[in-house]
């Protein structure tokens, strides 16, 4: 079968620069993140313990008193000492204490049996850093240029004071505020670190001051879009009687009849923004997963044809079809190689039903971004007929592109570059469509343009940082070289953290919403009613 290859090959690539793993090689998983800092800022998608916010404030507090120097370094190496001791001292009272940065380190000085600990930083990058951002955007702390962070007299003085009225009050904070440089304490100081300050939950009046901080009462206007994802998460917690995942979340964006409140719809919108950028961004991983593990596996020729590699990929016909097949867009028996795009466009209308029209499209068919993805994630060659569908996905679900909205700015941020829905998906999927591409030339085309933009992004951190290189791969005219492996995943989600830290606040658990829960709800619901958010 012959392939017609348009797309030019990919332009070099080879530098002296120290090879870097990096998490975004395509640079597709930014305008994700983009989203979803829009929808649901305060949050790090790092570790689930929102405990470590308060730890920040009452450590930042406490460097001051000591007046050491204004120094990152000092006030590091100081943070790092604190840090150890929670953590070490939650693994000594609980040794399944989850979220707890360092536990890798601090596991096996917990379970050495020593009487004493000499602590030290078990990580170099200590929740200091870490909550830095959350915090900041939460407005508990703030730098003003300045190494140390300050603390805020609203928010973050009142979450330090509540802090020090427990955690102050062990012997390891006494010994703290009198010798700012301790570091050496008794196996019994560092558990009663543990037993006071567990980082499973948080409550009494450091929880109060947190859930002020995180859902304030009077909140400035850019806090309405993290109020508005927390009361979806609460709302779903009580209509499912469970704690709520991220998918329930997803599938109520998507759903046609979502039975919520009408207020809620700039934040369904929103969500269903984000999941077609990650749908996008997981498909197209998958695709470069997929050529650089057809690279890995022929390791030992040496560059390779880039059209060899892909026209090998899409010669394995069950493994392509297998995708589609999976989500009933392709007839079983029916080979995706006598298929057009148009045929899959026909055919995912037809999984889709009954449409609604809006700036977000939706429909009474089953099918969604997620199905897409769970496909892709395990795709293998497969990836290659998800490219054009995860493009056909996205111009159906984006009824109006230049809607505003929460998440709208983030669909085509950088759009040339990456990936943009205005940009490039739209105008593709027309190209597509109108020179009647047959599916396996479509698919050809969308590897040829990952492989380029992998190429590109690694080219861009180059020259943001010539010490740096990311590229998995190395080209040479047509020729493919590979450089590293790369293992597709997911944009980490903000979601997941929130969801973790309502637990941790006491708003939802096993059986859903909880009495607090329902009470902030409640506020919620009359806040969101009242407030203007672009749909």
């Amino acid at each position: 079968m012959e392939f017609e290859l348009e797309p030019p090959p990919p332009s070099q690539i080879s530098s002296g620069a120290r090879p870097t793993r990096g998490i975004d090689v395509l640079g597709v998983r930014l305008p994700v993140q983009d989203v979803g800092a829009e929808l649901l800022d305060g949050v790090t998608t790092v570790t689930q313990t929102i405990r470590y916010l308060g730890l920040r404030a009452w450590t930042a507090r406490r460097y001051a008193l000591a007046r050491l120097p204004n120094a990152w370094g000092p006030f590091s190496e100081f943070a790092g000492r604190v840090e150890a001791a929670v953590a070490i001292g939650n693994l000594l009272v609980d040794p399944g204490t989850p979220g707890l940065i360092g536990s890798d380190r601090a596991f096996p000085v917990a379970s050495s049996g020593a009487e004493t600990f000499d602590l030290e930083k078990l990580v170099a990058q200590t929740a200091a850093a870490i909550y830095a951002g959350a915090s900041e955007q939460l407005l508990l702390t703030y730098s003003d240029g300045e190494a140390v962070p300050g603390l805020s007299p609203e928010r973050g003085l009142p979450l330090y004071q509540a802090i020090d009225a427990t955690l102050g009050c062990s012997t390891v904070g006494r010994e703290l505020a009198r010798d700012p440089q301790a570091r050496n304490f008794s196996r019994d100081a560092l558990a009663e670190v543990g037993q006071i300050y567990s980082m499973r939950a948080v409550g009494g009046r450091e929880g109060e001051a947190l859930l002020a901080a995180l859902l304030p009462g009077d909140p400035l206007p850019r806090e309405i879009s993290r109020m508005g994802s927390y009361a979806l998460i609460l709302e779903l917690a009580l209509r499912h009687t469970r704690s709520p995942t991220k998918s329930d979340v997803f599938a109520s964006a998507v759903a046609r009849d979502a039975d919520l409140p009408t207020y809620y719809g700039p934040w369904l919108d929103g969500w269903a923004r984000y999941l077609v950028r990650d749908m996008l961004a997981v498909v197209h991983e998958a695709v470069l997963a997929a050529v650089t593990g057809e690279l890995e596996a022929r390791a030992q020729s040496g560059a390779m044809d880039g059209a060899a590699i892909i026209r090998s990929l899409l010669s394995r016909a069950d493994e392509f079809d297998e995708p589609l097949t999976a989500l009933g867009l392709l007839p079983k028996g029916t080979p995706a190689q006598s298929w057009s795009v148009r045929d899959l466009a026909n055919s995912l209308s037809e999984a889709q039903g009954e449409t609604t029209d809006g700036p977000i499209r939706r429909w009474s068919g089953t099918i969604d971004e997620e199905a897409i993805i769970r496909c892709a994630l395990s795709a293998g060659a497969g990836a290659l007929s998800l490219a054009p569908l995860a493009w056909l996905m996205a111009r159906s679900r984006i009824g109006q592109p230049s809607a505003k909205g929460l998440g709208a700015r983030g669909m085509s941020r950088s759009g040339e570059t990456r990936l943009g829905i205005v940009q490039v998906v739209l105008p593709g999927v027309k190209s597509l469509l109108e020179g009647r591409a047959t599916l396996y030339k479509a698919a050809n085309e969308l590897a040829w343009q990952t492989v380029q933009q992998h190429l590109s992004i690694a080219w861009a951190r180059l020259a943001a940082d010539p010490r740096l290189d990311v590229a998995c791969m190395s080209t040479d005219g047509s020729r493919w070289s590979l450089r590293r492996s790369f293992i597709q995943g997911r944009t980490g989600a903000r979601l997941t953290r929130a969801i973790a830290w309502t637990e941790q606040l006491g708003l939802i658990d096993s059986s859903g919403c909880t009495e607090l829960g329902r009470r902030v709800l409640d506020r919620l619901r009359t806040q969101l009613s009242v407030a203007k958010v672009a749909s």
